[in-house]
């Protein structure tokens, strides 16, 4: 049985993926939304670091944002 395969959407391309999301659905693809949080007292920085860097090793790549 085959992988699933995934999209990783990140905030700034939210618009982007509900645009095409029937497109995606069709092409199998299942759709991951990432947001990524600015600074807040509720959140700890230290937290945001984690969440980032574990998208990073989801995705492979060095940076998110360009």
């Amino acid at each position: 049985m085959a992988a699933t395969k995934k999209i990783l959407i990140v905030e700034d391309e939210k618009i982007l993926g509900e645009m095409y999301q029937d497109k995606f659905i069709q092409a199998g693809l299942k759709i991951l939304l990432a947001v990524l949080f600015m600074p807040t007292p509720t959140i700890r920085p230290e937290k945001e670091v984690m969440l980032y860097q574990k998208l990073l090793r989801l995705t492979g790549r060095r940076r998110l944002l360009k």
